[in-house]
């Protein structure tokens, strides 16, 4: 019982890290109407298009300050370098005609001929 709150637990703790910004977005729209009146900075402003946006914004990057782990990482980006050296190794000239003339099965199964050695191996016992 107590393996099955902890897991819990801890599966619920993952999950709301992860869906931080989510759960912003999704509380800003609950609430845009009272953000737009009272708690947008241009509110004063006549022909206000933030709509309360800017207070969107400002908790997005304040989330994004206390989470830095969850920005993309520069590691997992490919760089121009390494993606040069990737092309690099394919050929991307034309194939050679006399490749596409020839005629192939087109299927493996049947270019491949039968082999007799796994029956000699795997056969039903003798009743005696």
């Amino acid at each position: 019982m107590f393996k099955q709150i902890l897991a819990f637990s801890l599966a619920w703790l993952v999950l709301l890290q992860t869906f931080s910004k989510t759960w912003i977005v999704v509380c800003f729209k609950l609430n845009e109407d009272y953000i737009a009146a009272n708690l947008c900075e241009k509110k004063a402003v006549s022909r206000n298009n933030c709509q309360g946006k800017c207070q969107l914004k400002k908790q997005l990057e304040q989330t994004e300050a206390q989470n830095p782990a969850q920005a993309p990482s520069e590691a997992g980006k490919l760089s121009v370098g390494q993606c040069d050296l990737f092309v690099s190794l394919w050929n991307w000239s034309s194939p050679d005609p006399s490749i596409l003339s020839t005629s192939l099965p087109a299927s493996l199964y049947l270019r491949v001929a039968p082999c007799g050695s796994f029956t000699d191996i795997f056969h039903p016992p003798s009743i005696a």
